[in-house]
């Protein structure tokens, strides 16, 4: 028999019910390898789940990853799904925590799918039992026999509510399989990801993606195949699509919008009926049911987005069609506008890896660092404009040049292509909170702010750095939460991995790097080396240039630590990475403006991915990575310097652990949320 791995996807799970589930999966423990979890929750939630698992024989056999924020269901089995097959396994059985399985039932169930075809998608008839209920065998009802479709578009699970009965060992082909218990073979996964980019799509927020799914595999060849067998049960806490819930009511408005948008003319239906009932929701939501108002606005705010990025519309499926035939298909074209420094990490860092994972044909039109908007403005319209209509399926405008996105709009329509804006510095932020250069409400900092503002909108999808970031778009520019991305700074090569834990003689050396800009803090790191008690056991080293350095070099002589701290110029990167690597503790940044309080620097990312101990101020950007550094992440308050004083003193006796070293590798995460910003537009090209 071929491995069969377990995922499942938990978010504050109800404790009890959850037990009984992990009670039927101790039953069946010889009939799966491991079960992979995801836990979305506190602490508190992750101790009751690992008692679960312990109490239930099956701690050994689970990988549980805990989040504090929610991926949701499709990201999150699409994770574990990725993890499954990448140890091996053959295949995997996505479970809903509100299930039951009888014993001998999973490997009834691998042994009828693997007589059929690998590159098909099996689910079990699923009987329905009530929380009390622990017991399959006396499961009366009928949860799902798979996903049908009405005339007018609604899905629905088939014969739920009715009288369970099967013929067991039938295997028939249905329109979709529920998501509740999917029986997913390596080929079928592999056939669907590599078609489509990925497997759930997490633009649906619940309900639906397993509808979606089966349509999108049907268009990749890849069949969903009811098999009639005993043993698998459901509690189902929303049972079909029933109105009477408001958060089940709202998702339901929201999502049948999104599969409408998603789908297009393949949307299954009667002609016209769906249109019909298209207007009617619409009109229904918008004077009886009220609350599911915010389901609709939601949908519409990303219908462009949702659109775009469609895996299985007409020419979609055409494409599809294509690549199983073998024949060959176009390379993602991508007019990445406004570079100044095709150096720099920012874009580097997404061109490399839109070369590397989606083909991406990269064409940079460049702009120069000299004053002139309105000639830098004519020089990308112009070079912008100089391809054919049909050259690009994507434009991307480049980190510092959100005053140009007009522009890049203009070039997105006239190419008919998917907007990705990177919100990586606004100019507001930098011009007016970091640089003071007016006041908030003059006309120049007004101005500039609305820049910000048309430019978070604009895009089709529009990328930041940190997640922090990524909710200040949404709270205070008005940028769409689901068409929002986070695409990590992380670390360049140069900065990975270091040999040298520690100082070898008795030493603290304090590595400084950057251009003295505000966001730096660099006069509250002068006052803390000022405050320190062992200068004597110090050697600090600022490396860099900047418009502020004379007066931090001034500010040195005048605390008196000119014979503590070695000023040098910039250095090109292989020298930086020795530096960073004999350095006992990088420093990040200090500054108190808003944007300083949601980056993670770039010296933060290369300075904690080469195993240095990293002091930085505190700032809730830091929570998406905290767990994953552990104590190699300092953080201190940016209104106190004795406080990294105090730091710079207990770092004098503090030696390099084992335990300091990250619980996972950075790159992992940062590949992680890159992959979701590819699925986000990798398949605009297939859907062209």
């Amino acid at each position: 028999m071929i491995r069969v791995d377990i995922t499942m996807v938990l978010f504050r799970p109800e404790i009890d019910e959850l037990g009984r589930t992990i009670a039927s999966l101790a039953e069946i423990s010889s009939e799966f390898d491991v079960l992979h979890v995801l836990l979305s929750g506190s602490n508190a939630d992750r101790e009751s789940v690992e008692r679960l698992f312990e109490a239930a024989g099956l701690a050994a056999r689970t990988r549980l990853t805990h989040r504090f924020d929610n991926l949701g269901f499709s990201t999150g089995h699409n994770v574990l799904l990725a993890d499954a097959f990448s140890e091996g396994a053959g295949a995997a059985l996505v479970l809903n925590p509100d299930m039951r399985v009888a014993v001998g039932s999973v490997v009834e169930l691998a042994r009828i799918a693997a007589g059929s075809v690998d590159d098909a998608l099996y689910g079990p008839s699923l009987a329905r039992v009530s929380n009390d209920d622990e017991s399959v065998g006396n499961a009366a009802e009928t949860d799902s026999m798979g996903v049908g479709w009405s005339g007018d578009g609604r899905h629905f699970d088939i014969r739920q509510g009715e009288p369970f009965s099967i013929e067991p060992g039938r295997v028939q082909t249905v329109d979709g399989l529920t998501g509740a218990c999917l029986f997913v073979p390596r080929g079928a996964y592999e056939s669907i990801v590599e078609g489509s980019g990925w497997f759930f799509d997490d633009v649906f927020l619940a309900y639906r993606e397993d509808a979606e799914l089966g349509l999108r595999a049907k268009a990749l060849g890849v069949e969903s195949r009811l098999v009639h067998v005993e043993g698998f049960a459901h509690v189902r806490s929303v049972r079909g699509y029933a109105r009477g819930r408001a958060l089940p009511d709202l998702l339901g408005v929201r999502n049948r919008y999104v599969l409408k948008y998603r789908l297009g003319s393949l949307r299954p239906s009667s002609k016209g009926f769906a249109e019909v009932r298209d207007l009617l929701v619409a009109g229904a939501t918008s004077t009886i049911e009220r609350s599911s108002l915010p389901g609709l606005s939601s949908a519409k705010s990303i219908r462009r987005f949702v659109s775009n990025t469609s895996m299985v519309r007409r020419s979609g499926i055409r494409n599809f069609a294509s690549r199983r035939a073998g024949e060959r298909v176009r390379r993602l074209r991508v007019l990445y506008l406004g570079v100044e420094s095709e150096q720099y990490p920012r874009n580097a860092r997404v061109r490399a890896y839109l070369e590397s994972h989606l083909d991406a044909d990269i064409t940079i039109v460049g702009i120069d660092k000299d004053p002139g908007a309105v000639r830098k403005a004519r020089i990308l319209m112009r070079e912008g404009s100089a391809f054919p209509r049909d050259s690009f399926d994507v434009v991307v405008l480049a980190e510092f040049q959100l005053k140009y996105a007009p522009i890049a709009r203009l070039l997105a329509v006239r190419y008919r292509a998917l907007l990705v804006v990177d919100w990586f510095v606004g100019l507001y932020e930098t011009r007016v909170e970091d640089w003071g250069m007016t006041t908030p409400g003059s006309l120049k900092g007004r101005a500039w702010r609305a820049v910000d503002s048309v430019a978070a909108r604009i895009g089709d999808v529009v990328v930041t750095d940190s997640d922090e970031r990524a909710k200040m778009l949404v709270r205070d520019y008005c940028a769409r939460r689901r068409s929002t991305f986070t695409l990590p700074v992380g670390a360049p090569k140069w900065a990975q991995g270091s040999d040298r834990f520690a100082s070898d003689e008795g030493r603290i050396r304090v590595l400084y790097y950057g251009g003295y800009l505000p966001l730096h803090g660099v006069d509250y790191v002068l006052e803390a080396l000022a405050a320190t008690e062992r200068s004597d056991r110090l050697d600090v080293v600022f490396i860099g240039a900047g418009e502020r350095r004379a007066a931090a070099e001034r500010s040195a002589r005048e605390l008196g630590l000119s014979g503590l701290i070695n000023f040098k110029n910039p250095i090109p990167e292989a020298q930086l990475a020795d530096e960073i690597a004999a350095a006992d503790l990088v420093l990040g940044v200090f500054g108190t403006s808003p944007k300083a309080a949601s980056v993670i620097a770039n010296k933060v990312w290369q300075g904690l991915s080469a195993g240095r101990v990293v002091v930085t101020r505190q700032s809730k950007a830091l929570d998406e990575i905290r767990s994953i550094v552990g104590n190699l992440l300092i953080e201190v308050d940016p209104e106190d310097p004795k406080r990294l004083a105090q730091v710079f003193d207990d770092t004098v006796t503090r030696a390099f652990e084992a335990s300091d070293a990250p619980t996972m590798p950075l790159e992992s995460y940062v590949g992680e949320r890159f992959a979701q910003f590819a699925r986000a537009i990798g398949g605009h090209v297939r859907g062209h």
